[in-house]
């Protein structure tokens, strides 16, 4: 029995092949040992970072598995980010109301560190 790691892999190296062409496999494999992270390597031979790679082969997979995604746009497609957990701390953000001249946005929130700010202009 294949495990499930295993098939992950073998689709991720099929979604590179297909998007980047095959010869990007053994480049990237060569280029690991040279530059000796799989993130410079995958910079250097298909020009993006292995984060984004990993979220466009995610993305890829869930629009074949998942076909209601496929007729979806991402938010970011459409839309902005007003706030980031990773830079702001926050737990979750909810209840959102925009300020009565339309220009600002508040929020409750809860953040592991201290607030820096209620309101955010936009």
């Amino acid at each position: 029995m294949v495990s499930w790691p295993i098939r992950a892999a073998e689709s991720a190296l099929k979604y590179i092949s297909e998007k980047y062409g095959e010869e990007k496999i053994p480049e990237i494999l060569n280029k690991g040992k040279v530059l000796i992270t799989m993130d410079r390597a995958v910079k250097t031979a298909v020009g993006i970072s292995l984060k984004d790679l990993s979220e466009d082969w995610q993305k890829a997979m869930r629009r074949i598995y998942w076909p209601e995604i496929a007729e979806r746009q991402d938010p970011e497609e459409f839309s902005r980010q007003l706030t980031d957990h990773t830079k702001d701390g926050s737990l979750f953000n909810q209840k959102p109301e925009w300020s009565p001249k339309g220009d600002r946005l508040a929020f409750f929130f809860r953040q592991i560190k201290p607030p820096e700010r209620l309101f955010r202009s936009l």
